[in-house]
């Protein structure tokens, strides 16, 4: 016997309780996890650029003057205290996409979907019910707090959350090799820029040292003629913070992550009955609207 729309919009709100509970402790766990990250990348961060500077260009750190490494370490210890405020700051901007992305929803006329509802990146639904508060962050700033009720919000909210961390250390490995060239360490022979693209494409070279996020690669400047072809070709080494790499060095940070990843688990479980029992909601209005509006003749 098919339920009633009461008994299946009753499982639904059980769902969203669950959610909201669940968003709860998932943004405590993000919280950890970021905290525990800061400090890693940190080290990690002081470790590669000491890698850089004695190992691979020992000659150049080596020319410095004493308060040229003075001023180098400096700038590269105050990179990585900032690291904490860089990744507080993917909670804020997950928060502010999400938010951006319901007032376009909610915006568009009814029946009217968007592409990115559909595809497996941006699981995605209209009309979400969605409240916020605010707290104080580590900043004495308020922040605002998502209270969460769909499933499929959260674990959009746990992507952007993933790919701000991702950018975060691409800025972060970026502004270090800023410093880098800027100290004469790494050789300036092409514009930072350059060796930026190069960074950001992983196929560019790999880490052939061996040595945990620092990348190697061979930069093509333009060949007239064979004579000058060894002129044209430059190898370089920079920095480039990978997470993998970052976690494999700290088990405190993995632990953390993956406590992330099994809450997530769990959330997907709930999405799927969740998405179910919507589409047998969706169904049961259909069938009644259907009858409400049929009249034999």
């Amino acid at each position: 016997m098919a339920r009633t729309i009461q008994e299946i919009k009753k499982d639904l709100t059980a769902i969203e309780e669950i959610v909201a509970n669940l968003a709860v402790e998932l943004r405590e766990l993000d919280l950890n996890y970021l905290n525990v990250l800061s400090n890693s990348t940190r080290q990690q961060l002081i470790l590669a650029t000491y890698q850089i500077c004695t190992q691979v260009y020992p000659d150049s750190f080596l020319k410095l003057s004493f308060s040229q490494r003075e001023k180098l370490q400096k700038n590269i210890r105050k990179l990585g205290n900032n690291a904490q405020q860089m990744f507080s700051q993917c909670l804020t901007e997950s928060n502010r996409q999400l938010e951006l992305k319901n007032q376009q929803q909610n915006s568009l006329p009814s029946g009217t979907e968007t592409t990115a509802e559909t595809t497996e990146e941006n699981p995605r639904e209209p009309a979400t019910n969605i409240t916020e508060t605010t707290e104080k962050n580590q900043e004495n700033n308020e922040e605002k707090v998502i209270i969460f009720s769909n499933p499929n919000d959260l674990i959009y909210w746990q992507l952007l959350i993933e790919q701000g961390i991702h950018e975060t250390l691409n800025n972060i490995s970026k502004e270090a090799n800023r410093y880098l060239l800027q100290s004469g360490i790494v050789p300036k022979k092409l514009p930072a820029k350059v060796m930026e693209m190069a960074l950001q494409a992983e196929e560019a070279g790999t880490s052939i040292s061996g040595l945990p996020n620092l990348l190697d690669f061979i930069i093509e400047t333009g060949i007239n003629n064979e004579e000058k072809e060894a002129e044209n070709i430059i190898e370089m080494t920079a920095i480039r913070l990978r997470l993998t790499e970052i976690e494999f060095a700290d088990q405190n940070l993995t632990i953390e992550r993956n406590k992330v990843r099994n809450l997530l688990a769990k959330i997907e479980q709930i999405q799927k009955k969740y998405q179910k029992i919507k589409k047998e909601c969706a169904i049961a209005e259909a069938e009644t609207a259907w009858r409400s509006s049929w009249f034999d003749d």
